[in-house]
């Protein structure tokens, strides 16, 4: 396995803990009442206008020609899993499962899709 795969591997070792972390706190927190029927939309669409801003950092950074800035591009995908999850965690608490559970799957997907677009070098 590359070093930038591994490297990749352990940045979403990171992106893991930190949404658990959210999740357990989450879970010491009361639940919400009363949030709006539109909050499950404006979650997925934060996490898409957040998640187009990675992709233009990262296009941008790969139009360059240095190896270290190719490098930070490649492991930039790392951000999207943990984007789309901590999203699925406020999804979670607020009481909208199903939201929770689509934003889960797209963030594992993400990781997934992530790790195969690694150069392996």
């Amino acid at each position: 396995m590359s070093r930038i795969r591994q490297v990749y591997l352990w940045l979403l070792g990171l992106n893991l803990f930190v949404v658990l972390f959210a999740a357990a706190s989450a879970l010491l927190l009361p639940s919400p009442r009363g949030w709006p029927d539109w909050m499950p939309a404006a979650w997925w669409l934060s996490a898409a206008v957040l998640s187009a801003g990675v992709l233009v950092y990262r296009r941008q950074l790969m139009s360059r020609g240095d190896v270290t800035e190719r490098r930070v591009a490649a492991l930039s995908l790392a951000a999207l899993p943990m984007v789309w999850g901590l999203f699925a965690v406020l999804a979670f608490w607020a009481g909208y499962g199903a939201t929770g559970t689509g934003l889960a799957l797209a963030a594992l997907v993400l990781a997934a899709l992530g790790f195969a677009l690694q150069p392996g070098e």
